[in-house]
C-alpha cells in the first residue's frame, strides 16, 4: 500500500519545528546543563551568531573551468530548552544562514534547518514527539551543480524505556518527505525532482548499555519503506524503485572524562528494491566522530563515514560514499591556535561502474578571545584550502580553492 501523507497526520499534528543541524535529544535536563542556559522568561536559550566563509571562493559554479567571486555567509541560531512543570520539557535548535555573492548575486541563497522535540517522562518511561523541516541549498555528493533546493521535511514518536540504571530501550517510528529542485538540472529524461523526491518511513529499536561509568554501548536495528514518487527509473520504465532498507548498527559513546571522547558506530545494511529489477545494496555502513587530547590546548578530531543514497546522475540507483576527516588544533597560547585540517574520499556508483576520490585540505588560525565554564566564546578563524574530485569519468574532474574568515559569537 502507498505510503500518504494521510498516513503519518498523527505525526504531523504532532510535529515540532525549530532548525537543526545537531541532534535533539530526549535526555532530561540535569541542573548542570539547566545553567549553560540563559533565563528569558520561561525559555532558556543559547543564542548564536556566525559569520562563515567571508572571502574568495575559485570555483562558485562547481564546474570544470573555475569562475571565482568573494562571498560570505551570516548564520544566526537558537538552542531552546522549555520545562513544562518538573516533567515534560521542548528542546529546539533553529538556524537561518544567508550566503551572498559579490559579482554572482543570482547565486545567492537562504537556507532554514529547524527540529525540536517534547518529552514526557512517566516514572520508567519517557514518550516523545518531534520533527524538522530543513529548506537548504545541497547539491547532491554525485551530481556536480550550482546547488539545487534540497528539502527534508520529517517528523517522529517514539518511546523509552529505562530498564535498569544503566540500560534503557526505546522504540521509535520517524517520517522522512524529501523533495528536490533545481531549474537548471540538464537532463533529457527528467528533472531533479523525478530522480529522488521521495517519502521514507522507518521504525527503529535501539538499546544502550552503560558500562564503567565513562562509556555507553549501543544496538540500533532499522527498516524503513522507501516510495518515489517518480517510482520506475526516469528513461527506464519497468525498473521500479520503490524499496525496503534495513540496518544493524552497533556503537560505543565515551564520556567527557578522560582523553578520548566522541560516539563510533559500525554495522551492516541493506537495500534491496521491490521490484527487483535493479541491483541492491548489502554491506557495511558506519559513521563516527572521535576526539583526542593529549594535553591540554591539542585536540585531534576524526571523523569517518561509509553510508549508502540514493544517485541522482546514474540511472537512478544507489552510491556508497566513504570519507575519513581528520582535523588537529592545537593552541601555542591561551588566544592562538594552529588548525589543520585533512579529508580523504572515495564516491562509487556501481551502475555505472563510476569512482571519484575526493581530496580537501586546510590551514589556518584560530583566535579565542572569549570563552566561559558555560559555553559562550568569541572565536575568529582565518584558513586557506583546497577541494578536488578526480573521477574515473574525465567529465566529472573538479577542483576548486578558498581563502575565508569565520567569526563565531556566543554559544
Amino acid at each position: 500500500m502507498k505510503l500518504t501523507r494521510h498516513a503519518v497526520t498523527v505525526l504531523l499534528f504532532t510535529l515540532l519545528w525549530g532548525a537543526a543541524h545537531g541532534a535533539v535529544t530526549d535526555d532530561a535536563p540535569d541542573l548542570s546543563e539547566l545553567l549553560r542556559y540563559e533565563r528569558w522568561g520561561a525559555l532558556r536559550a543559547r543564542p548564536r551568531l556566525q559569520l562563515l566563509d567571508m572571502g574568495w571562493d575559485s570555483n562558485v559554479f562547481i564546474s570544470q573551468e573555475e569562475t571565482g567571486d568573494y562571498r560570505a555567509t551570516v548564520a544566526p541560531g537558537l538552542e531552546g530548552l522549555i520545562l513544562f512543570g518538573d516533567r515534560a520539557f521542548l528542546r529546539f535548535d533553529s538556524e537561518a544562514r544567508y550566503t551572498a555573492y559579490s559579482e554572482y548575486s543570482e547565486l545567492n541563497y537562504l537556507d532554514l534547518r529547524n527540529a525540536a522535540r517534547v518529552t514526557f517522562p512517566i516514572g520508567r518511561w519517557a514518550v516523545y514527539s518531534g520533527g524538522g523541516f530543513d529548506r537548504v541549498r545541497k547539491t547532491p555528493v554525485d551530481l556536480d551543480d550550482v546547488r539545487p533546493v534540497y528539502v527534508n521535511a520529517r517528523a517522529e514518536l517514539g518511546t523509552k524505556f529505562t530498564v535498569s540504571e544503566r540500560s534503557s530501550l526505546e522504540l521509535g517510528l520517524a517520517y522522512r518527505d524529501l523533495k528536490h529542485e533545481d531549474d537548471d538540472f540538464n537532463v533529457e529524461d527528467g528533472d531533479l525532482g523525478a530522480r529522488l523526491d521521495r517519502v521514507e518511513l522507518e521504525n527503529r529499536t535501539i538499546y544502550r548499555h552503560a558500562v564503567g561509568g565513562q562509556a555507553e554501548l549501543s544496538f540500533e536495528v532499522a527498516g524503513a519503506k522507501i516510495e518515489f514518487d517518480t517510482p520506475n527509473v526516469v528513461g527506464l520504465p519497468g525498473f521500479g524503485r520503490d524499496s525496503r532498507a534495513m540496518r544493524l548498527l552497533p556503537g560505543i559513546s565515551l564520556g567527557e572524562e578522560g582523553p578520548w571522547t566522541g560516539r563510533v558506530e559500525l554495522g551492516y545494511a541493506e537495500l534491496n528494491y521491490d521490484s527487483g529489477t535493479l541491483p541492491g545494496y548489502s554491506g557495511s555502513v558506519g559513521r563516527a566522530e572521535l576526539r583526542y587530547r593529549p594535553f591540554q590546548g591539542s585536540t585531534w578530531t576524526l571523523k569517518g563515514l561509509r553510508e549508502v543514497d540514493f544517485s541522482a546522475s546514474q540511472d537512478n540507483n544507489y552510491h556508497v560514499l566513504q570519507s575519513a576527516r581528520l582535523n588537529t588544533l592545537y593552541f601555542v597560547s591561551p588566544v592562538v591556535g594552529l588548525e589543520l585540517e585533512l579529508a580523504r574520499g572515495e564516491l562509487e556508483l556501481p551502475a555505472s561502474s563510476r569512482v571519484d576520490d575526493l581530496l580537501e585540505y586546510w590551514g589556518g588560525l584560530r583566535f579565542l578571545t572569549m570563552q566561559d565554564a558555560f559555553g559562550r566564546r568569541v572565536e575568529y578563524r582565518v584558513k586557506i584550502g583546497r577541494r578536488e574530485r578526480d573521477s574515473s569519468d574525465p567529465q566529472r574532474d573538479r577542483s576548486g580553492s578558498a581563502v575565508t574568515i569565520d567569526a563565531v559569537f556566543g554559544y
